[in-house]
């Protein structure tokens, strides 16, 4: 049993309303109870109190304008399983992945390091934690779909996956 942390007590009562720790280039992430700004503090709790930080950030291929634009275009869940379906190194999700995905989910089995799980729902393609050369895989689909790539803080990505920066009115 861990010794007593009143640091770590604080977090998980609650206390603190904090849920991700975010990557050194956005100092914003939207968690369970809203946004949350990084901070040298928040960093200093969280390794004083033997938390391990975890960091989730959703990117979409989306028709909206940006993320909190709930009444844009929507890509349709039939659009999205044709062109799916003519790409070759996607597949449906298999075994253990059928648990994280709903019914329109694929697998993209290109990636150097291991299977990358895409997720159509509502209108947008949601890729949980991509990295650059999946987000790269992100924006030639988008293209196809007529549609765009971000974050759901509102980064924005070029072809080659990398962040230029965000969008209007985001951090």
């Amino acid at each position: 049993m861990l010794a007593a942390n009143p640091r770590r007590e604080m977090l998980t009562r609650g206390v603190l309303p904090f849920s991700a720790v975010g990557r050194s280039n956005n100092p914003w992430w939207r968690c369970e109870l809203g946004w949350l700004f990084e901070s040298p503090a928040v960093h200093s709790i969280i390794s004083s109190a033997d938390i391990e930080p975890s960091v989730s950030i959703h990117v979409s291929i989306s028709r909206r304008a940006e993320p909190l634009d709930e009444g844009g275009p929507k890509i349709s869940s039939d659009d999205w399983i044709q062109v799916i379906s003519g790409e070759p190194d996607f597949r449906r999700p298999e075994g253990a992945e059928r648990e994280w995905g709903g019914p329109f989910a694929r697998v993209w089995v290109g990636h150097p390091q291991g299977p990358v799980s895409f997720d159509w729902l509502d209108g947008d393609v949601d890729v949980r934690n991509p990295d650059q050369t999946t987000v790269a895989r992100m924006k030639t689909l988008a293209m196809t779909l007529k549609a765009t790539v971000f974050s759901e803080t509102g980064e924005v990505f070029d072809d080659d996956g990398e962040s230029p920066g965000f969008l209007d009115g985001y951090p």
